[in-house]
């Protein structure tokens, strides 16, 4: 009986242990934490009643193998918990201006009136938000190499500044436009949208826990990609009315969405492309050693910069 128990505490305790891998990086996509952890750690604390309660009977347990792997294990998933909750505390307060009706509300309304047109944008912007991520790469190594941005005019800004900036704040804004769509349009509730003011400034779509945490993995990556994959359309959009037209605030507006999306970009969590390189790579590179080589690579992007940086720096003050 202590036996099959036992077995029985390890499927379970092996479970949660995947769920909690998979909660910090939805909950940064969007899904809140709070009640999935309650639940969680109201569970925790059965089993670990449940393990007490079968020392206690048997002594003899104290050295059992079988006993003392799923005792292990048991502190590996607690200790996982925890280091979750502490992560979801903030480490220093910001302003969150936030609506819990009717920008959900919108979204949803929005999703209903043309399904056939957003679920078409959807799959758009996610074969863009997909391109973003190595096209950020490049852009970023272009910029550090060459000391300017791409697409901007090589002569003074002046007043084009203000535009570039607007534009900046304009792709906040389309961003989390897409990322609402995505959740509209796959049945995932909204708890909540708005802006967070800290020690960034950003948007936030938060969706509802239950509907995201039931939703089909892929949508995970959608969600990921629809925002700089909207950026990226948008940006195409107003750098090519900027070029027919000569109008330099639409080249300014649109480099400012692009610069947006590429920061939202880099292929490392809790960014958006971190989010879309892993999922790709976890879901179609098969071989464990290629993977890994994939995943730990994405650092060599920061030392190249950082020697460019350094060397095309140098040369231009000399």
């Amino acid at each position: 009986m202590q036996q099959t128990e036992l077995v029985t505490l390890e499927k379970r305790l092996t479970k949660i242990g995947k769920s909690l891998d998979g909660l910090r990086s939805a909950a940064q996509r969007g899904a809140p934490l709070e009640s999935t952890l309650g639940d969680i750690n109201q569970s925790l604390n059965g089993y670990g009643a449940a393990l007490k309660e079968l020392r206690d009977e048997n002594e003899g347990l104290r050295d059992d193998p079988d006993f003392l792997r799923v005792t292990a294990l048991f502190r590996e998933v607690r200790d996982k918990l925890e280091h979750i909750y502490d992560g979801a505390e903030p480490s220093e307060p910001a302003v969150h201006v936030t609506s819990g009706e009717w920008l959900p509300k919108f979204f949803a309304q929005t999703a209903e009136k043309h399904p056939g047109l957003w679920k078409t944008f959807e799959k758009v912007v996610y074969f863009l938000g997909a391109l973003m991520v190595p096209f950020g790469l490049g852009y970023i190594t272009f910029a550090v190499f060459k000391w300017q941005l791409p697409f901007l005019p090589q002569n003074g800004w002046g007043r084009d500044a203000v535009f570039f900036g607007l534009g900046f704040f304009g792709g906040l804004v389309v961003h989390e436009f897409a990322h609402g769509i995505v959740l509209a349009n796959n049945g995932i509730g909204i708890k909540r949208v708005g802006a967070v003011f800290g020690k960034i400034i950003g948007g936030m779509v938060e969706a509802e826990e239950e509907s995201f945490f039931q939703s089909d993995p892929v949508i995970y990556t959608r969600f990921s990609a629809a925002g700089i994959g909207c950026n990226a359309l948008t940006a195409f959009v107003l750098l090519v009315l900027g070029a027919l037209t000569g109008i330099r605030a639409l080249t300014f507006l649109g480099a400012g969405d692009l610069l947006c999306g590429v920061m939202n970009a880099y292929p490392a969590s809790p960014m958006d492309g971190g989010w879309v390189y892993e999922d790709l790579v976890e879901r179609h590179v098969q071989s464990e050693s290629l993977r890994r080589v994939l995943l730990g690579g994405r650092i060599v992007f920061f030392f190249l910069w950082l020697i460019l940086f350094a060397c095309f720096g140098i040369l231009r003050f000399m």
